[in-house]
């Protein structure tokens, strides 16, 4: 319908595009998402231009179905591509800017690189708690986030700290049962089983 009405330009279409993609993502149809992320990309390129947040966004999405194929370089040039082009528009404290720094430190926590992980994640919670405040499920995502590269630095104590106050905020913000609390917990209990609290970790996995 919006390639009938507008033609095969329409940042509409890039909306839709993306959609789809994002469907095929969580399908594990990585390549098909990545070639819909990819027109996606070329229509808000050519819409808006090399430095609009649309065409940041696109890139950042395009990032993610890089990730998820192990093409690390390739993710790393794209999420970076798109961290750049958000603070140039909103400056280093923006909801998008957030996103764009998450999703950096997840790439560094696949590849391993821990450390620079440890400084995404902090930078992230930093700027959606100053954006957002406390409560709200971008912070929970990020801290648990953050745990997560304690969990693999073997730093159990600090490690199960933010897994319990990104578990906490999650239960504020998001519907009983939600995946995102699942994986959590399941975190929590990993980290608890580490510990050798064993009856503790029982009650999260």
């Amino acid at each position: 319908m919006h390639q009938r009405i507008y033609g095969a330009g329409h940042p509409l279409l890039a909306d839709d595009f993306l959609n789809l993609a994002s469907i095929q993502n969580n399908l594990g149809h990585y390549a098909e998402a990545e070639a819909l992320d990819r027109q996606a990309l070329d229509i808000n390129r050519s819409w808006y231009g090399n430095d609009h947040p649309e065409t940041g966004a696109s890139l950042n999405y395009l990032g993610q179905a890089l990730v998820m194929q192990g093409r690390y370089d390739e993710a790393g040039d794209m999420l970076r591509q798109s961290l750049a082009i958000q603070e140039r528009v909103y400056g280093p404290v923006h909801q998008r800017v957030a996103v764009a720094v998450n999703e950096l430190g997840l790439l560094a926590l696949k590849r391993g690189k821990l450390d620079e992980a440890e400084a995404s994640f902090r930078r992230a919670v930093d700027i959606d708690r100053a954006v957002y405040g406390n409560r709200h499920q971008a912070v929970a995502l990020e801290t648990v986030n953050l745990a997560s590269v304690y969990l693999q630095k073997q730093q159990y104590v600090r490690a199960e700290k933010l897994f319990r106050e990104g578990i906490a905020c999650y239960k504020l913000t998001l519907p009983q049962g939600h995946l995102n609390i699942g994986i959590a917990e399941l975190k929590l209990g990993r980290t608890l089983l580490r510990e050798q609290e064993y009856s503790a970790a029982e009650t999260h996995m």
